[in-house]
């Protein structure tokens, strides 16, 4: 009784060893965005999009999570519209108060595999953290002064800064499907949605919140 049960786990534990080498893989992938984002505090939705692009590379911890690190390119502008800011000079304290941002961000998270069969769709959820660090922030800001002469002045500052800066740090969320093209090449799809972790009391220049559609293609190998 006591050799059938030794060989019994020991199928078992060669079963499960055998499972996990099959899952054992690391993988690069490059993907396109489109994202829709607001500044939630000062005005809804804005009324176009933003496209973006980025390359990822994952690595797996067991069968049912990978670990993954990546990089992206974005570009916003964020129109906060005519309303009390921190920055205007008026004597309301409102005032126009646009951003132009250019980003390179640096997400970082797992992603939990929903179904582990060894199938040609797979599905799967991903958390990652995602430090925005900005290349280059403008913010403008328009004001109009109807005391003055003429009747009417119309005045816009532009602030100019470069340089690398970090800029917040935001939490997102994913429900992606892999579709296997081949026993390497994957194409996925990923809607998602992202917030900021900072909840700063005004931020001009920041997007609080994005929601983004992710289109790619992985590449995906063994680990040796």
């Amino acid at each position: 009784m006591k050799t059938k049960l030794n060989l019994l786990l020991g199928l078992l534990l060669l079963g499960l060893t055998s499972y996990s080498q099959k899952f054992n893989y690391t993988s690069w992938s490059a993907y396109g965005q489109g994202s829709v984002l607001s500044n939630y505090r000062t005005i809804p939705i804005q009324s176009r999009g933003f496209f973006s692009g980025g390359i990822d590379y994952s690595t797996s911890y067991n069968k049912d999570i990978n670990l993954k690190f990546g990089i992206n390119y974005l570009e916003t502008f964020i129109n906060n519209d005519k309303k009390v800011h921190s920055i205007c000079d008026q004597p309301d304290n409102s005032c126009w108060a646009e951003s132009d941002m250019r980003y390179i961000n640096l997400p970082m998270g797992i992603e939990l595999y929903a179904n582990k069969a060894k199938i040609q769709t797979k599905s799967y959820y991903g958390f990652r953290l995602i430090p925005m660090l900005s290349l280059q922030e403008r913010l403008i800001k328009t004001e109009i002064f109807r005391d003055e002469e003429p009747d009417k002045i119309l005045q816009i500052d532009t602030t100019l800064k470069n340089g690398l800066k970090f800029q917040d740090l935001h939490f997102e969320f994913s429900i992606g499907t892999e579709f296997s093209i081949s026993e390497k090449f994957k194409l996925y799809f990923e809607p998602s949605v992202q917030h900021s972790t900072l909840f700063r009391k005004e931020d001009l220049i920041n997007p609080n919140y994005m929601i983004s559609f992710r289109l790619g293609l992985k590449l995906r190998s063994h680990k040796e």
